[in-house]
C-alpha cells in the first residue's frame, strides 16, 4: 500500500520506486480480503486508458499454507467464454441479439447437448442472455458448429493466452490448448475444464481493453525511479495500447458484459446500487466463473469487469479471485461490488 518503494541494484545502494497505486484504494482492497473469510484472494484493478495499476494485493488466511498469489494462474472457467463471445462477434458470425437454442441445464455439459439439432423442447436464448446466464452448451456449440479449433486458437492467442502479456510486473503465461475434437473444443470455449488458466492482473487487462473499446495499454506499476540526489532514473512512458478488438465488438462485448450485471449471474450481488446516490451513474459490466480443483475441496471463484460514469470521468477495470474451502466465505462477485462501491465513493468524495 505504499507510494514508495526501495530496490536494491546489487551495489548496496537503493532507489526510491514511486508506484502507480491508488494508496488509500490499496488499502481498503487489503482491508476487504482480510474480512471476506475465503481461504485467500487476489484482487487487480487498473485504470483502462494507462494501464496504471490502482491496486494489486492478496490475502491468505493461513500465511504458512497460502492459496492466493498475484503472481499465479488459476482455472479461469467461465471467464473464457469472453473470448469465445468475441470470437464470435468479431468474426460476424453472431450479434448479441442473435438466437441460439439449447437442451439440458445451462451449467452442464453433455455431449448429446451439444448437436446442431433443434428438438421441441430446447430452450431459445440469445447470446447476450448466454452470457449473462453463462450457458455452457450454448458456447460449446458456437465454438463445434461456428468458429472450429484455428479460430479459437486465434482469438486466444489475440487475448495473450499461450503468450506473455509484456507488462513488467511478473506473473504466470496465461494457458489454453484448443484440443480437436468436438467435446474437447466445446470444454474449452465454456470454461468447462481445469486445463485453461489465467492469472488475476491478466483477468483485469482482459476487462480494461473491452471498456477501452478493444485496445488497451500493459499493466505497469513504476511510475519513476530516483538516485539519492533526486536525479530521475527512469520515469514510466506513456503505453501504446494494444488492440485487440475493433470499437465495434468491444462495444458488442460491453452489452454482453452489462447485461451479466442486469439479469444475470451478478443481478444479485449488484442489486443494491439502484439505492446507492453515488453509484446511480455509474454502469457496471462483469462475467464470473468458478470451477472446483480435482479432488473437490477447493473452488475457485471469479469475477472480471469493470465500472464507468456515464459522462466517463472515472472508470476502473478490475478482477477478484476468491480461493474457498469447504465453507464458502464471500463471493467474488459480492466483493467486487464493494470493491467498486468503495471506489466511487472515494472519487465522488
Amino acid at each position: 500500500g505504499a507510494d514508495c518503494i526501495e530496490l536494491a541494484d546489487g551495489k548496496r545502494s537503493s532507489y526510491p520506486l514511486h508506484t502507480s497505486f491508488d494508496t488509500e484504494f490499496q488499502r481498503w482492497v487489503e482491508t476487504r480480503l482480510r474480512r471476506s473469510m475465503a481461504l485467500g484472494g487476489v484482487v487487480a484493478a487498473l485504470d483502462p486508458r494507462s494501464g496504471r495499476i490502482l491496486a494489486l494485493a492478496c490475502y491468505n488466511e493461513d500465511p504458512e499454507k497460502p492459496e492466493a498469489f498475484f503472481w499465479k494462474a488459476y482455472p479461469a472457467a467461465s471467464l473464457f467464454k469472453v473470448v469465445t463471445a468475441a470470437a464470435a462477434l468479431e468474426s460476424g458470425i453472431l450479434e448479441p441479439e442473435s438466437v441460439l437454442d439449447y437442451t439440458g441445464r445451462k451449467h452442464t455439459l453433455y455431449s448429446k447437448d451439444l448437436a446442431q439439432k433443434t428438438y421441441p423442447w430446447s430452450n431459445k436464448v440469445t447470446l447476450k442472455k448466454a452470457f449473462a446466464m453463462s450457458v455452457n452448451s450454448v458456447f460449446g456449440k458456437i465454438a463445434i458448429h461456428a468458429l472450429g479449433p484455428e479460430t479459437l486458437r486465434e482469438y486466444g492467442a489475440a487475448f495473450f493466452f499461450g503468450q506473455a502479456l509484456p507488462s513488467e510486473v511478473p506473473f504466470e503465461t496465461s494457458q489454453v490448448k484448443v484440443p480437436d475434437d468436438s467435446v474437447g473444443i466445446a470444454e474449452i470455449a465454456s470454461g468447462f475444464n481445469r486445463r485453461t488458466e489465467m492469472t488475476p492482473l491478466h483477468a483485469a487487462w482482459i476487462a480494461a481493453l473491452i471498456l477501452a473499446d478493444g485496445a488497451a495499454p500493459v499493466p505497469w506499476l513504476v511510475e519513476s525511479a530516483h538516485a539519492a540526489d533526486g536525479e530521475v532514473l527512469y520515469r514510466q512512458r506513456e503505453e501504446i495500447p494494444i488492440r485487440v478488438l475493433s470499437p465495434e465488438t468491444a462495444r458488442d462485448m460491453q452489452d454482453l458484459m452489462e447485461a451479466t450485471i442486469q439479469f444475470g449471474t451478478c443481478r444479485k450481488s449488484f442489486r443494491a446500487r439502484r439505492q446507492d446516490s453515488s453509484l446511480r451513474t455509474v454502469v457496471f459490466g462483469g462475467k464470473t466463473g468458478n470451477i472446483n480443483n480435482k479432488t473437490d475441496t477447493i473452488k475457485y471463484d471469479w469475477f472480471l469487469g469493470y465500472g464507468k460514469t456515464e459522462s466517463g470521468s472515472h472508470e476502473i477495470a478490475l478482477s477478484v479471485i476468491m480461493v474457498h474451502g469447504r465453507l464458502l466465505g464471500h463471493r467474488a462477485n459480492v466483493m467486487a461490488y464493494d470493491l467498486f462501491k468503495r471506489y466511487f465513493r472515494q472519487e465522488k468524495g
